[in-house]
């Protein structure tokens, strides 16, 4: 199911903060479970799946460490790629700290940029 509404099970890789602790599994991490707590539009207003609001950034908990940017987002239930992580910021002090992430849904868009040819349609 995508979008994923707030609360769907999601998996992503964790590093630990320095590279000599014990539970490095270098070099990938190892995989926890996270969860979606919601979207943001490219203002960082609250955005809703289902709706016309433009999904920009996903949040989800818990947050991640330096050096997890990059990492893929996975659906815990399909194994689907769902985002890649790009960091954790706090919106507000209500919410706290949380992941941030770009979802697929923004990244496939970027490669379907209006007036560019397309090798598929034929076009110029």
């Amino acid at each position: 199911m995508y979008p994923f509404p707030p609360g769907m099970p999601i998996t992503t890789r964790f590093y630990p903060k320095s590279v000599g602790t014990t539970d490095y599994d270098a070099p990938f991490g190892t995989w926890t479970p996270e969860k979606v707590t919601g979207y943001r539009d490219w203002a960082g207003s609250e955005a809703e799946p289902g709706s016309y609001d433009t999904l920009a950034h996903l949040l989800f908990l818990p947050t991640r460490t330096p050096g997890t940017s990059g990492a893929p987002i996975i659906d815990a239930n399909t194994g689907a790629v769902v985002g890649i992580v790009t960091g954790s910021r706090m919106h507000n002090r209500v919410e706290g700290l949380q992941g941030w992430a770009t979802p697929a849904e923004a990244i496939f868009n970027m490669f379907s940029l209006p007036g560019m040819p397309s090798e598929r349609r034929g076009t110029n």
